[in-house]
């Protein structure tokens, strides 16, 4: 530490090393792809105030890692997703509280904090744009200020397993200003997404994917007032095995979901309603005005899409229902949903419907396609 190296061994015999402090080497740009590869045993690192610009992959193998310090690395320009494999590490965020890397807009990170072996965290790693900064919760409990700190700079939010917080706004909505995409699974205190009473302002002004899976607590995603811009570029939406959910779309929550264009829900089986009448009282008939897709998949208790055929649908291209025995009418009428293209489900659901007249099923008879 604190003295002139520049350079270190391609690899080390030190099965049994615990510490190693490389701090504050100024001179130190690079460390060998292969270096840790015997460090297995190594419980902190400390990099600190080096001129390091990506940690190599061996890192990997630093299982019993708890402790990396990573301040003041001005140079760092990538988190590789090997961190994911350090299943014990506590500290590794502190890097970015301090300057000039936080405010260095060409640095990307991936953070995986926790351990998780979920089989949906994938949604996070098939994101296509190589300058998100990723950040993934797993199996932690409660709010750490460094984590609010680091979600500011955070545009796909993975919340897994996660303990001690009833909402996303537990983390403090100012701080998920930046968040595109947001994955929530399991999470078994959280009851709703948003609670809207605690802000003035539009929330989330820059989600564009939301997937909410096996969260057995849930029961809306929005409570309170939804103020005009909130979800405004909101594209996406899956909701899956959430056994308590009731209530998708709260009162005020569909007039700022322009842009949404793909809809699947799945396996929340005391969904009733997609669109609830009750909180949507003076809906328009323009409401959803993008939705291309709307899947609906096992759920039990489904009676309505919308009691009313009074939606344009103005740009719903497929529609794909499976196992809602109980939906026994459709919200389309003669006129609305003109871009309809397919409908896809059991030939059993489709010949226990019940119509208001032979016209409209006459219409859309010939874009079924049924099992």
């Amino acid at each position: 530490m604190n003295n002139q190296l520049s350079t270190l061994p391609e690899t080390l015999d030190c099965r049994n090393l615990l510490t190693l402090l490389l701090q504050r080497n100024k001179y130190l740009t690079s460390i060998p792809e292969l270096f840790f590869k015997s460090m297995c045993r190594l419980q902190v690192l400390d990099l600190h105030d080096t001129k390091i610009i990506v940690l190599p992959s061996s890192l990997s193998n630093l299982i019993y890692l708890k402790g990396l310090y990573l301040n003041s690395c001005s140079e760092l320009k990538e988190i590789r997703s090997s961190v994911e494999a350090l299943e014990h590490l506590e500290t590794a965020l502190a890097y970015l509280l301090k300057k000039p890397c936080v405010e260095d807009r060409r640095l990307t990170f991936h953070f995986a904090v926790g351990y998780h072996d979920s089989a949906v965290a994938h949604v996070l790693e098939s994101i296509d744009n190589p300058s998100y900064n990723i950040l993934k919760l797993a199996n932690g409990d409660g709010v750490n200020p460094i984590i609010m700190k680091v979600l500011t700079k955070t545009n796909a939010l993975g919340l897994i397993d996660y303990k001690g917080v009833s909402s996303l706004s537990d983390f403090g909505i100012k701080n998920m200003n930046m968040i595109f995409d947001c994955l929530i699974e399991g999470c078994s205190g959280i009851k709703t997404i948003i609670y809207g009473n605690g802000t003035s302002k539009a929330v989330l002004e820059c989600l564009k994917i939301l997937h909410i899976t096996n969260v057995p607590e849930l029961e809306n995603i929005w409570q309170g007032p939804v103020h005009a811009g909130s979800l405004a570029r909101l594209t996406t939406v899956t909701l899956s095995n959430c056994p308590k959910l009731m209530k998708i779309f709260s009162n005020g929550m569909i007039q700022q979901l322009i842009q949404l264009t793909h809809l699947r829900v799945e396996e929340c089986h005391r969904i009733e309603e997609i669109i609830m009448k009750s909180e949507n009282t003076q809906l328009e008939n323009q409401a959803l005005p993008k939705l291309e897709t709307l899947e609906l998949i096992h759920l039990q208790q489904l009676t309505n899409i919308w009691a009313k055929d009074s939606l344009e649908w103005p740009s719903l291209q497929e529609f794909k229902i499976s196992n809602c025995c109980m939906l026994k009418s459709l919200p389309f009428n003669d006129v609305n949903a003109t871009k309809l293209r397919s409908i896809e489900g059991q030939q059993s659901w489709w010949e226990a419907l019940e119509w208001k007249g032979d016209v409209i099923k006459q219409r859309l008879q010939p874009l079924c396609i049924l099992n």
